[in-house]
């Protein structure tokens, strides 16, 4: 099977159902998802939650883990320089050997001693000073970075230069209220911490996967990562990183083009594409945080049943378009003011519903190869194959009523985001709603046990 059945024919018996403003396309893809597409986000396996918990590590197998706000950047490990304290970061490496995991360890941020502009509010706020501009002497940087790769050669096997850098040569770095973003500088001189690192990265640990500053998000992030090739940093990396927070989560495609005809202008046409960060707000109503009526940005905040919705659809979209690798935001967030975006409870302990559609997306797409995805008026299916089997994966991208399919695939068994599985017949009409749905022949469980 080379491409998905047709949904023409269905479609045009409830046009009227749908969007019909939506844009039609088809993605050819022969993507085979491996387990480390599937990446988290973990913040407090080793310091507490206000509750005193930690996180409990999640039920899910995924494949890989960004030590990202994990409390192990610069500034944590080289407080004072040359006093070292690799206590947290030890803890969390060995975490994730326990558990099979593999590490992405981003660079940055820089301690005030070594801060070319030590009274610059930085993006942390909190009285926190320095950490968002370029170090005075570039040597501590090489320093720093050298340090990093040689405790954790063959442990730590892909660092990541910077997170969401903003450069001078594209906005104003510092915002209204005073605090800088994640980068305060140039393109020029992130470029040069980029040559510095990826040298010695390489001379450390030539195995090692270097990914490129991650920009955020949309044009704007296109135009980010753009400045910082053209100041220099097009040869300091192996692997792009950018974030791809997109609502509606269809809206990731013509990003993605976007992005990859830029890289293409500076030749990196087949460079892979990591999106090293990603994720959605939820609603959390033991804590009064309610859902929004119409979601227009990325940080209204989602239903539990439209947040379940979206990270399906954004995980299988990701994969569809060819990015090799997805670091969910987050597994766990605390109360507010932080936004709620974990998969799991403010305390990192339980599932909710949109953790439950992440590890139901991962067992339904590790191991199998995507076909295809189309678009027929805001009605979408993604043909899978695993093995002999085949199965597809269906939603409509209105949140209105649910619609009534004709069972064109000969589906027949079906399986809900939640977990339950039914048999239908062969003309049992198909409920398409904006939760994505896996339809499936001859089997009720979709290749069992090939994903455990």
């Amino acid at each position: 099977m080379s491409h998905i059945v047709s949904l023409m024919a269905c479609i045009a018996l409830m046009a009227f159902a749908v969007d019909v403003g939506a844009s039609d396309q088809t993605l050819d893809t022969a993507a085979k998802v491996q387990r480390s597409f599937f990446g988290m986000h973990i913040h407090k396996s080793d310091v507490p939650h206000r509750s005193g918990l930690h996180s409990r590590w999640p039920s899910f197998r995924f494949g890989t883990w960004r030590l990202w706000g994990a409390y192990v950047t610069w500034m944590d490990l080289e407080p004072t320089k040359g006093a070292w304290q690799f206590q947290r970061l030890d803890r969390a490496v060995a975490l994730a050997e326990q558990n099979g995991v593999d590490l992405l360890y981003t660079f940055g941020f820089t301690p005030r001693w070594a801060s070319a502009r030590p009274n610059e509010l930085c993006a942390w706020g909190n009285n926190t000073f320095g950490c968002s501009a370029e170090p005075r002497d570039p040597v501590d940087w090489e320093n720093y970075v050298r340090t990093v790769v040689r405790r954790y050669k063959g442990r730590i096997r892909h660092y990541e230069i910077w997170n969401e850098p903003a450069f001078t040569e594209v906005e104003a770095t510092i915002q209204k209220n005073g605090i800088a973003k994640f980068f305060s500088g140039s393109a020029v001189k992130l470029a040069e911490m980029g040559r510095i690192a990826y040298r010695v990265i390489k001379e450390e640990d030539p195995g090692a996967t270097v990914v490129s500053p991650s920009a955020v998000t949309g044009e704007l992030g296109v135009r980010r990562l753009e400045a910082y090739l053209a100041a220099g940093g097009a040869k300091t990396f192996d692997v792009v990183g950018f974030h791809f927070y997109t609502t509606p989560p269809e809206r990731l495609i013509d990003i993605h083009r976007s992005l990859r005809a830029m890289l293409t202008k500076h030749g990196h046409a087949t460079t892979p594409i990591w999106n090293t960060e990603m994720g959605y707000v939820f609603e959390r109503p033991a804590l009064g945080i309610k859902p929004v009526e119409s979601v227009k940005s990325i940080e209204d905040v989602l239903s539990s049943q439209l947040g379940a919705a979206y990270v399906a659809r954004a995980l299988l979209l990701s994969a569809a378009v060819g990015i090799e690798r997805v670091y969910w935001f987050d597994w766990e967030t605390e109360k507010p003011p932080l936004l709620p975006m974990g998969l799991a409870d403010e305390d990192g302990q339980k599932l909710n519903a949109a953790g439950v559609a992440y590890a139901q997306m991962l067992r339904w797409l590790v191991g199998a190869t995507i076909l295809s995805c189309e678009s027929r008026k805001g009605i979408w299916s993604c043909a899978l194959q695993r093995g002999d089997q085949q199965a597809w994966i269906i939603w409509q991208t209105s949140a209105r009523t649910p619609v009534k399919l004709q069972n064109q695939w000969h589906a027949t068994a079906i399986e809900t985001l939640s977990g339950s599985a039914a048999r239908i017949a062969g003309d049992d009409p198909i409920e398409v709603s904006s939760s994505p749905t896996l339809l499936k022949r001859d089997t009720l469980v979709w290749a069992a046990g090939t994903y455990q």
